[in-house]
């Protein structure tokens, strides 16, 4: 690539970077919080203006830029990005603009039978009406599924106990929707949403523990997610646990072993209920009201705490993050009694730092860290490799 697309690329997505931060800008503004001459961030303001990206905004009285200066503001529908959560028993879709706004979410039960490929394509398809938005200006779509994403190749699941045939199918929407459609794990994109939408707004590290159907984590380190070399990073409910009492074990060897994961997903959480006398039905439910007056509850509940404990303390040691956030059915069931009875097993492990909180999140948040990588994803597709007369179609 030569040296001029290549600038231009940086000086455009400089500039993209400060409307996005700022919303609406002079371009002796944009010069300036760009650290481009004024000259140079003249013209890649009006590249993008011709190509859709920025729009003019308004004509402010006074400002840096001189008496009756024009504002410039990033034009919100020059593309569109599309999360998808693909649940065991359902499906969340999420359309939002190229500066984030959020314009389009549905969620539906997952159907029996049928062409996956085009369920998925006409739920997208309706998402994308909903929002108003052409499928022409669709820049990426990312599929949150269960199962290891083996991030070296193109999002393909590499391992998968939960999801059947799809994976193939949805890689194929590529065709169909004209851009790219990745897949990335659920709980590494919950990570995401936790990160910027919900507990760990403001810090750089952060481990989400995913107590559900299954028992994941999603860590953020540095800021950034991390995956792996084949995508088996934070899957830590495949390895031995040290338990007492019943377990659905994973068969090794001809015997049954626990594993993090019989010892905390729903289903064993159900068999620990039945062993204390806790009928299946009435253990979440119960969880969420304290145990109130349900005989067996209050040791169920510790020994819950104790399993939540004994999972999380090896990351909080290894990677020693600014917080640990809980989420998932069988967590939020818990709720605060069962965070304060997490943090107290803890304590006698050792001196942890300590900073343990359950997820803030009131959305999908699957499919909205679905959405936030797609944006990451389309906003740097927008000007790599493109110069200011090559590369990219005008919007």
């Amino acid at each position: 690539m030569s040296a001029r697309p290549a600038a231009w690329s940086l000086n455009a997505r400089a500039v993209f970077d400060a409307l996005l931060a700022h919303g609406m800008l002079t371009r002796g503004e944009i010069a300036e919080s760009t650290g481009l001459s004024r000259v140079t961030a003249s013209g890649v303001v009006e590249q993008l203006i011709r190509r859709g990206i920025v729009e003019y905004a308004a004509t402010v009285p006074w400002s840096s830029g001189g008496p009756n200066a024009r504002t410039y503001a990033l034009r919100p529908t020059a593309a569109y990005v599309v999360g998808v959560a693909a649940h065991l028993d359902r499906i969340a879709v999420a359309t939002a603009t190229i500066t984030g706004d959020v314009l389009a979410e549905s969620t539906c039960a997952v159907e029996a039978g049928g062409d996956t490929a085009d369920r998925f394509h006409r739920l997208i398809l309706e998402s994308l009406a909903a929002a108003a938005a052409p499928v022409e200006r669709l820049h990426r779509v990312v599929v949150g599924t269960p199962g290891v994403v083996d991030p070296s190749a193109q999002g393909y699941v590499s391992f998968t106990s939960d999801v059947r045939s799809w994976q193939a199918d949805i890689t194929s929407l590529g065709g169909a929707l004209g851009c790219p459609v990745i897949c990335e794990n659920d709980v590494k994109l919950a990570a995401l949403s936790e990160m910027h939408l919900g507990a760990g707004r403001g810090v750089r590290d952060l481990v989400l523990a995913w107590i559900d159907d299954g028992f994941a984590l999603g860590a953020i380190v540095g800021g950034r997610l991390l995956r792996g070399d084949h995508g088996w990073a934070g899957e830590i409910g495949f390895m031995p646990a040290a338990v007492t009492g019943p377990v659905v074990g994973t068969r090794r060897g001809g015997t049954h072993v626990a594993t993090v994961q019989s010892a905390l997903n729903a289903h064993g959480i159900y068999a620990l209920g039945e062993h204390f006398g806790v009928a299946q039905a009435d253990v979440l439910a119960a969880m969420s009201a304290r145990f109130t007056g349900v005989a067996g509850a209050d040791t169920l509940f510790a020994e819950i705490a104790h399993r939540v404990a004994l999972a999380i303390a090896p990351p909080i040691l290894i990677l020693d993050p600014d917080v640990v956030v809980l989420t998932g059915s069988v967590a939020l069931a818990g709720g605060q009694p069962l965070l304060d009875s997490v943090i107290a097993e803890l304590r006698e492990f050792g001196p942890l730092p300590l900073s343990i909180m359950l997820s803030e999140l009131d959305r999908e948040a699957v499919a909205q860290g679905a959405v936030l990588l797609a944006l990451a994803d389309a906003r740097d597709g927008l000007f790599d490799g493109t110069s200011a007369d090559e590369g990219l179609d005008p919007l």
